[in-house]
């Protein structure tokens, strides 16, 4: 049977813990950090309470149809690690505090009592049922402080995303960690779409990463963070929805996994299932953390990234529980684990360094994430280290359009030819809009120009009848009947097998060509 602690258990353990000093000027470390170092900040913590009446949460009525009570939104508390300013005398938070982070909202006390007692409950499950480690867990110290004024500044902002049915303390050292050097990071609970379970589908995915943009939006009211320098950071089935909300945000610097499901053969279709995976939009530096000795290890996925710069640290003979603040809290609390232990702490090491080198542009991050595993202290275990360097970015279609109206024709062409030549397949702009732009060069005269927008149209989409119909047009304009005559022979190949062509559409591209073809010759 399991046990549980309950709020008043945790009230408790506040009261007999929040009096100790919390860290300021030179940092203090606590235990629960272990050997990590601290950066020069103090770290403050505080706690948002929103709704996202974008987005349901339970049902509207019951079976009979009654209509429920509460909020009709999506309740998210927002958790923010960050760069502080504190007194010595500042009482910097225990465990306890987070594991039921006190609501300013009153309407959200049931809900987050609801979390607390599931968090309580996996953290029986790691302590094996050991109530005692777990209670006295709860009087450990930490370093934030609660409500403290920011530091001075603005500090790059990392948004991060916890496991499936998992709490915001789930990295709580890591968070900390990077606010003692100068990141903010912000996150929230991890629950169902309708309620605090959540399967490990690619629709709780999405719940993820809909939450991650909701986190983003709230940031926007703080004045200490610079938003031009973003990156994501999710675990498990977090780190799933880190990827993928890198993918449909253009705004992300730079990504980072742990254990992230997308490394395990079982689990990649909670990627690539979504409308938002797509190759081609993972093109920022990304990292992956994760053991490697689970059944179902594929790193295939992140191999098929090939614009992403990809870093990857693989602990050979780690848990899953290695990745996450867990490991630390059995290492002091209850079982101490010198290896685990360290391997937490090169984890937090190597995603600080990750996160200097591409959000703060960091020479000295990019030097440690460029030096092998065991210059800088993984040679404790076994680990494999490497480091995928991205192929050359293609523009987006919004952006190779952009460098068309731009740049000129002759230097879209340039970068359309290039690309091509590395990936025949390569698609780097709608037919569509091609064939506007070199109609718009035809009204304005410029027949030439309009011949090489063209002919890179049909070389884009060699099976579409109208592009070769609109070349055609183009090379008549430069008074070349003989390259004309060539293109309209092409309309009249390609027509039958063309799929985007309506009826009205073929009977017009037909009569062109062979009212053409068959002209009488002068």
């Amino acid at each position: 049977m399991r046990t549980t602690i309950g709020i008043g258990m945790l009230a408790f353990a506040i009261v007999c813990c929040a009096a100790s000093p919390a860290p300021g000027g030179d940092i203090a470390t606590p235990d629960l950090w272990g050997d990590l170092e601290p950066g020069r900040h103090a770290v403050g913590f505080m706690a948002l309470e929103k709704y996202d009446y974008s987005r349901s949460f339970g049902a509207k009525r019951d079976y009979y149809g009654t209509p429920l009570p509460g909020e009709r939104g999506r309740p998210v508390q927002v958790c923010i690690w960050y760069p502080a300013v504190v007194d010595k005398s500042d009482p910097s938070m225990v465990h306890a505090e987070y594991a039921f982070i006190y609501p300013d909202d009153s309407r959200f006390f049931e809900f987050l009592g609801n979390l607390q007692d599931r968090e309580v409950g996996v953290l029986h499950y790691i302590f094996n049922n050991d109530r005692g480690a777990v209670i006295d867990l709860q009087s450990e110290e930490l370093a934030a402080v609660r409500g403290a004024p920011a530091a001075p500044g603005r500090f790059p902002l990392i948004l991060y995303s916890p496991h499936f049915n998992i709490s915001a303390d789930e990295n709580v050292v890591l968070c900390e960690y990077l606010a003692s050097h100068g990141f903010v990071v912000a996150g929230t609970h991890a629950y169902g779409p309708a309620g605090l379970r959540s399967g490990e589908t690619p629709m709780d995915v999405e719940v993820l990463v809909d939450d991650l943009g909701f986190v983003l939006a709230a940031m926007h009211e703080f004045d200490f963070i610079d938003h031009d320098r973003l990156g994501v950071l999710g675990s498990g089935g977090g780190g799933v929805a880190a990827l993928l909300f890198q993918m449909s945000n253009l705004y992300v610097d730079a990504v980072a996994g742990l254990n992230a499901r997308f490394l395990y053969s079982e689990y990649r279709d909670l990627a690539e299932a979504s409308a938002r995976y797509e190759v081609r939009r993972a093109s920022v530096p990304m990292m992956h953390i994760c053991g490697g000795g689970r059944e179902g290890f594929d790193p295939s996925l992140v191999d098929s990234l090939e614009y992403a710069d990809r870093y990857g640290l693989i602990f050979s003979e780690m848990s899953t529980l290695v990745f996450s603040s867990y490991r630390m809290f059995l290492s002091t609390v209850f079982a101490p684990n010198e290896a685990d232990r360290k391997a937490y702490e090169a984890t937090c090491s190597y995603l600080l360094n990750f996160f200097e080198a591409y959000l703060n542009g960091s020479e000295g991050g990019r030097t440690f994430l460029g030096a092998p595993a065991e210059a800088n202290g993984l040679d404790f275990t076994p680990v494999v280290y490497s480091h995928m360097p991205g192929r050359e970015f293609p523009p987006t279609p919004e952006q190779f359009m952009a460098i068309f109206q731009e740049r000129g024709v002759e230097e879209a062409v340039a970068i359309f030819e290039k690309f091509r030549a590395e990936n025949p397949g390569l698609v780097l702009f709608e037919e569509a809009n091609c064939n506007y732009a070199g109609y718009s060069l035809l009204q304005q005269g410029q027949a030439e120009a309009a011949v090489a927008v063209f002919r890179m149209n049909t070389e884009a989409y060699p099976n579409s009848a109208n592009t070769w119909d609109s070349l055609a047009e183009a090379y008549l304009a430069t008074g070349d009947e003989e390259r004309a005559a060539e293109c309209y022979r092409m309309v009249l190949e390609v027509l039958p097998d063309d799929p985007a062509a309506t009826d009205e559409l073929r009977g017009v591209l037909r009569s062109n060509a062979e009212q053409f073809l068959e002209r009488p010759e002068e």
